[in-house]
C-alpha cells in the first residue's frame, strides 16, 4: 500500500511582509482544499520572532504529492514576493517529476532532505488510517 508524504517548508517572510504573506497564504489554501483532496493536510506555522514560517503539507502518496505540485501555477513565485525558502524536508519517496518541480520551478537551490524510508505510521484520514 502506498505511504503518505509529508514536505515541510521553512520560509522566512520578507521585511514589512507578514501581512501580505498571511492573506496569500490563506487565499491559496481555499484553493488547495477544493483543487487537491489527496492533499491531506496544509498547514502553515509561525515562528515566535514573526520571521519565520514552517509549512507542514501531507499528502496521501507520491502521485497526491506530485498532483498538487503540478497545479500551483505560478503560486509559487507570488508566495516569493514575500517570504524566501530557507529549506525543505520531504518524509516519503516522492515521485522523480515531483522533485524535478520543486529544483527546477518551485525552490531551485533551496536546499532539500529526503528520508525516504517509511518504518510504519500513519496519517489519520489517509489511506493507511486506522478505521
Amino acid at each position: 500500500m502506498p505511504a503518505p508524504i509529508v514536505l515541510i517548508s521553512n520560509q522566512r517572510i520578507k521585511p514589512a511582509m507578514l501581512e501580505t504573506y498571511k492573506s496569500n497564504y490563506a487565499r491559496a489554501v481555499e484553493r488547495f482544499i477544493s483543487g487537491w483532496p489527496r492533499t491531506l493536510a496544509h498547514a502553515a506555522y509561525l515562528g515566535e520572532d514573526t520571521a519565520q514560517v514552517s509549512v507542514v503539507m501531507a499528502f496521501a502518496d507520491a502521485e497526491a504529492m506530485e498532483a498538487h505540485l503540478r497545479g500551483l501555477g505560478d503560486a509559487p513565485r507570488r508566495a516569493q514576493e514575500s517570504m524566501d525558502f530557507i529549506s525543505l524536508q520531504i518524509y516519503g519517496s516522492p515521485t522523480e517529476a515531483a522533485l524535478d518541480l520543486i529544483r527546477t520551478r518551485i525552490a531551485p537551490g533551496v536546499p532539500m532532505t529526503i528520508m525516504p524510508a517509511a518504518i510504519a505510521g500513519y496519517i489519520r484520514g489517509g489511506p493507511n488510517a486506522p478505521q
